[in-house]
């Protein structure tokens, strides 16, 4: 979890926070928003961890120790990211079109 998965969430939630004025509309969707909450409560839950743990599985194991987020990782995140990038797309190519417009009916 905390040398694969976290760092990509944390890299996700770090260009989705970075990014959001990206993001059209006026709110953030709300598979970001739970994705940016997953990776939040992950830190939390990485932070209790000891790295004497990852010597004992029975660390991992145990129901006493705290190895899940409680936070499923939302799966309309992809979904998500396509419909925001269709978005973007769309837009640009509108004003790529009324700037060509522009420049041919202004020369």
């Amino acid at each position: 979890m905390t040398t694969v998965c976290q760092p990509l969430n944390v890299e996700m939630e770090t260009r989705i926070i970075n990014n959001s004025q990206l993001i059209l509309g006026r709110r953030m969707p709300r598979a970001f928003k739970d994705l940016i909450t997953h990776a939040k409560a992950f830190k939390a839950v990485i932070a209790t961890w000891k790295e004497s743990d990852r010597q004992d599985q029975r660390a991992y194991t145990s129901r006493f120790n705290n190895t899940v987020a409680g936070l499923s990782y939302p799966t309309s995140v992809r979904e998500c990211v396509e419909r925001v990038y269709d978005g973007l797309k769309e837009r640009q190519e509108h004003l790529q079109k009324r700037i060509n417009q522009t420049h041919w009916t202004n020369p």
